[in-house]
C-alpha cells in the first residue's frame, strides 16, 4: 500500500517529448488502422460493381433464351433480334424491347443467325479496372 501512495504522490509528471512520442505512435497506429478500412471499402465497391455487372449480362441471357423459347418465329437483323413481335437490339448502353430500355451496363450485343439457332454474345461495360464480363451461348430454336 505505502508503494501505491508514493506512485500517487509522485509529482514528476511526464516530460513533453514523452507525450510527443506517445501521440506519434498514437497517430501511427490509427493511420494504419484507416488505410486498411479504405483498403476494404474499395475492394467492396469493386466487387459489388463486378457483381452488378455480371447480373446484368446473365439477365440479359436468361430473358432472350426464355423469350426465344416461346417463340418460333426468331429473325436477326444487323445486331437486333426480332422474336415474334418484339424487337430486342442495343442503344447506347442499354438493351431495349420494342423500343423500352430492359436491361443496363451491356457494351455489346452480338447476335449471329445458326441453321438451327442462334448465337448469343453479351459483354457489360467496364469496370474500373477495364474488366468486362461476357456470356456467349447458342440457342437451339425448338421446333
Amino acid at each position: 500500500m505505502e508503494k501505491v501512495n508514493r506512485l500517487i504522490s509522485n509529482e514528476r509528471g511526464v516530460t513533453l517529448l514523452e507525450v510527443i512520442l506517445v501521440l506519434a505512435i498514437i497517430s501511427m497506429v490509427l493511420v494504419l488502422i484507416s488505410n486498411v478500412q479504405i483498403f476494404g471499402q474499395k475492394q467492396y465497391v469493386n466487387q459489388s460493381q463486378q457483381m452488378n455487372h455480371q447480373d446484368h449480362v446473365r439477365l440479359a441471357v436468361k430473358l432472350i433464351t426464355k423469350e426465344i423459347r416461346k417463340e418460333n418465329a426468331v429473325s436477326v437483323e444487323g445486331n437486333s433480334l426480332l422474336i415474334g413481335t418484339d424487337l430486342y437490339s442495343l442503344k447506347d448502353t442499354m438493351i431495349e424491347k420494342n423500343g423500352r430500355s430492359v436491361i443496363s451496363d451491356i457494351s455489346e450485343f452480338n447476335i449471329s443467325p445458326l441453321p438451327d439457332g442462334v448465337n448469343v454474345e453479351i459483354k457489360s461495360i467496364a469496370d474500373q479496372h477495364g474488366k468486362k464480363a461476357s456470356i456467349s451461348t447458342v440457342i437451339y430454336i425448338r421446333k
